[in-house]
């Protein structure tokens, strides 16, 4: 099964539910453009991904070139909110860390609320 998602804008707000698994590299890096792409053409500065249903597979080597990759495009425009299960929090933690080194403005979380409230700090 691909990365399967679905969106929804309120104002500045762009939330995305996804579900399946990255089948590979290539298929998680067209996932998080569509998705970056999707923020500028709606002008969301915040972005909420429930990836409650999404299973990761990357390797680590993955990732962290999967950061690379998005962080240019994400760059500091953006404050973005992930959301998964604890069975993914390590390697979501792993992503937002280079992330953040990266200058990316990103937090992980397996709370719902949680999310929604770091995303309306200004």
């Amino acid at each position: 099964m691909a990365i399967n998602f679905t969106y929804e804008t309120y104002e500045d707000l762009l939330k995305v539910k996804t579900n399946g698994y990255d089948e590979s590299y290539e298929q998680a890096l067209e996932y998080g453009q569509n998705v970056v792409n999707i923020a500028y053409q709606n002008n969301c500065s915040h972005i909420l991904c429930d990836e409650t249903e999404l299973q990761y597979r990357l390797t680590i080597p993955e990732t962290y070139n999967l950061v690379h990759e998005l962080s240019y495009l994400a760059s500091a425009k953006f404050r973005i909110a992930i959301v998964s299960t604890i069975v993914n929090k390590y390697a979501g933690k792993f992503f937002i860390l280079t992330a953040g080194n990266r200058g990316a403005t990103i937090d992980f979380f397996t709370d719902m609320r949680k999310a929604e409230k770091w995303l309306d700090k200004k």
